[in-house]
């Protein structure tokens, strides 16, 4: 899940103060990891092609 904050354009937000006020909402987006290395690498593997993935969560 990943949200985005939007803010009014052309706002200057230096402090915490002014991303609140001029905070307008948030986008928000959902995704499967599994479908969506699935149906991104479902072209590699029909062509037989191999090739390793490494994932590295610098937040652990």
């Amino acid at each position: 899940m990943i949200f985005q904050p939007i803010y009014q354009k052309q706002s200057i937000n230096n402090s915490i103060a002014d991303l609140r006020k001029n905070l307008q909402g948030f986008v928000v987006g959902v995704f499967s990891i599994k479908e969506l290395f699935e149906k991104s690498l479902d072209e590699f593997s029909s062509q037989g092609d191999e090739f390793d993935i490494y994932i590295y969560d610098s937040s652990a």
